[in-house]
């Protein structure tokens, strides 16, 4: 006989030198299993610290923890080598984005004492032109009250005392002094007004106190002054009235102008209750430019202060508050960044901006590097290996990019195994075939064998005269009946390991029941076999055992007290593996259990002990049953030697 593929006996190449180590393993271990399936393996125990271990222990001698044979679980996403590659990288970078972070954070805050100092000075220098104003309005107007209160001049006296002033302060536009009820006849201008309809005048005179205010037309000049009012005290400490200055406000701003003033900057200058005196800003409402929430009355109380907030616009600026006059007189520099006094956004946002996207492009770049020069390879060997698990194909030539000298080595390597695996395989394939067919041929000629002697008993049974002797016989030939279709059952089934017992009983008993003798016209004979799958050294046990069982029926049975006459075959297969045969034929209500134990009982019996399990006979009136019980033996490659 030659082989199917023309191959020969299987080798072990896995000693090549050019296999890796780990290829090596895989070779063997495939060797070995190729030897365990042609019979050629036999494993053995090690010694270890002085005793045997089993096959399959571990090298310390303890059985293994896992099934060496069992499917490896799937790896998760976060053991992918991109992955590992993103999170090495995040862990190396990451400290290097916090002490950049850190050390911008230390730069910022120089930064920003030194800018802090630049604004402070940039204020003092936007707001002194109010501040020399109104600190010289009330020096004057302080002189002024204390020169009326003690002299108590006239009119005239007076009025030209206020002219003569007005020459210490420049731009001044009106000095005089406002008794009380709102009249002033001393004054620069040497005129007459009444402050009565002015509610600066009320206000004034309801608390007697020195103020600073706004008004954008004055009674006296009718143009946008801001007033210095000092109150006039006589030595008796009554109360005598206001001595009233106006400062005009283009002159404040014209001085301003000639500071070089940043456009950044907006100022506003405010008395002690919240009243606007001045403002100088670029053309937006007062409202852009003060803080949200603050009222101009509160920050006077917090003088000096420095911070940053958003505005009622939501624009996020720097807010310094510094004193004018004690207690009178206030400014607000507000500061937009945008405008360029101070560096716009935040450094450690720029900082953490600039690191994210240093990791980002690093990630990136090592990420494309490892995919083309590892994981593209590895996933061009993983779909080889893939085709040759699920087909046993070698991809020869397949679109992969070039890869590094390490994986190229690891790949002609793979193709390498797999063609020794496959051309192993197609030998074991070979000799798997050969023992297949060798058996059947065994099988099939031990069939024909038994029928020969089937034959010639059945030959000698029709030359013998004698009944006993005739009768003998044909027990014998349905024995090795039954034996021989057991080997047919055997060569013409697919496999070897196993046969459908049920459909073997039932050829054979529909055989044998024509020839079971006289009176067999009248015995209704009933098979009720439920699928059962066998081992052939059980089937062949159960079937001899099944032939003797329904022979002793046929040739025992007698109709019953209500003149049945029947035999019954029943097979079943119940939980646990255990399969139950019995055999029930009806009898004379006299009979009992046969006294002398025959061949054929003591056969049953035999066969019963093979099968392991016994024999349970029950002679009640009008009915004789055997019944046997035994537990199927699991299905192995040995069977097939049956």
């Amino acid at each position: 006989m030659t082989l199917r593929n023309g191959g020969t006996p299987p080798r072990n190449n896995c000693a090549d030198p050019a296999l890796p180590i780990i290829m090596g393993r895989f070779c063997h271990a495939v060797g070995k299993g190729i030897e365990r399936a042609t019979g050629q393996y036999k494993p053995v125990g090690r010694r270890v610290g002085g005793r045997m271990t089993a096959p399959g222990d571990t090298q310390d001698g303890r059985p293994p923890l896992a099934d060496p044979g069992a499917e490896p679980p799937e790896p998760g996403p976060h053991r992918s080598l991109l992955a590992m590659v993103a999170l090495f990288l995040t862990v190396a970078i990451l400290p290097v984005g916090l002490i950049a972070v850190s050390k911008v954070r230390e730069v910022r805050e120089r930064v920003e004492i030194s800018q802090y100092e630049q604004i402070r000075t940039l204020t003092a220098r936007a707001v002194q032109p109010e501040r020399d104003a109104i600190t010289a309005a009330f020096g004057l107007a302080k002189g002024l009250a204390s020169a009326v209160a003690l002299l108590d001049p006239d009119e005239a006296r007076c009025s030209q005392i206020m002219a003569q002033s007005t020459f210490s302060i420049p731009d001044l536009l009106f000095v005089g002094f406002v008794r009380e009820g709102g009249w002033s006849r001393c004054n620069n201008l040497g005129r007459t007004f009444d402050f009565t309809d002015q509610p600066q005048t009320r206000e004034l005179f309801d608390n007697k106190k020195p103020k600073v205010m706004f008004t954008p037309a004055g009674g006296a000049s009718g143009r946008a002054v801001v007033i210095v009012a000092q109150p006039v005290n006589a030595p008796d400490d009554s109360f005598l009235g206001f001595i009233s200055l106006s400062l005009p406000v283009t002159s404040m701003a014209a001085a301003r102008e000639r500071h070089s003033i940043p456009d950044a900057l907006d100022l506003v200058t405010f008395n002690d209750t919240g009243e606007v005196l001045t403002a100088d800003m670029m053309n937006q409402p007062l409202a852009d430019v003060l803080p949200r929430g603050l009222a101009l009355e509160t920050l006077g109380e917090l003088a000096p202060k420095s911070f940053a907030t958003e505005t009622e616009a939501g624009e996020r600026r720097l807010f310094l508050v510094t004193t004018i006059y004690p207690g009178r007189a206030f400014a607000l520099a507000s500061f937009s960044p945008e405008r360029g006094v101070l560096t716009p956004g935040s450094p450690e946002r720029t900082t953490i901006v600039t690191t994210l996207a240093m990791w980002l492009a690093g990630v990136v770049v090592a990420l494309i590097g490892f995919y083309l020069l590892a994981v593209r390879p590895l996933e061009t060997l993983g779909t080889r290996m893939r085709h040759f698990a699920g087909g046993r194909r070698v991809l020869e030539d397949v679109d992969r990019p070039s890869a590094l000298r390490e994986f190229e080595t690891i790949n002609r390597t793979f193709v390498q195994m797999a063609r020794k695996i496959i051309r192993d395989e197609a030998d074991l394939e070979n000799a798997l075939y050969e023992r297949e067919a060798l058996l059947r041929e065994v099988h099939h000629r031990v069939k024909n064998n038994l029928q020969l002697i089937s034959s010639i008993l059945n030959m000698e049974q029709r030359q013998t005269d004698t009944p006993e002797v005739r009768q003998k016989l044909t027990r014998l030939q349905g024995r090795l009946s039954g034996l021989a279709s057991v080997y047919r059952e055997l060569y013409e089934s697919e496999t070897f390991s196993s046969v459908r017992i049920d459909r073997l009983l039932d050829a054979l008993l529909r055989q044998l029941s024509p020839s079971s003798g006289d009176g067999a016209d009248g015995v209704r004979i009933s098979l009720s076999l439920d699928p059962v799958t066998l081992v052939p050294d059980q089937a062949a046990q159960l079937a001899l055992l099944s032939v003797e069982a329904f022979s002793n029926a046929l040739e025992h049975h007698a109709p019953d007290a209500d003149g049945v006459n029947a035999i019954a075959v029943n097979l079943r297969d119940g939980p646990d593996d255990w399969v139950t045969l019995e055999v029930v034929n009806s009898a004379a209500a006299a009979h009992g259990t046969p006294t002398q134990v025959s061949l054929g009982a003591r056969l049953i019996d035999a066969f019963a002990l093979q099968l392991g399990g016994s024999a349970e006979r029950d002679a009640s009136p009008g009915r004789y049953s055997v019944t046997v019980r035994f537990r199927r033996a699991a299905a192995s490659d040995d069977s097939a030697t049956v």
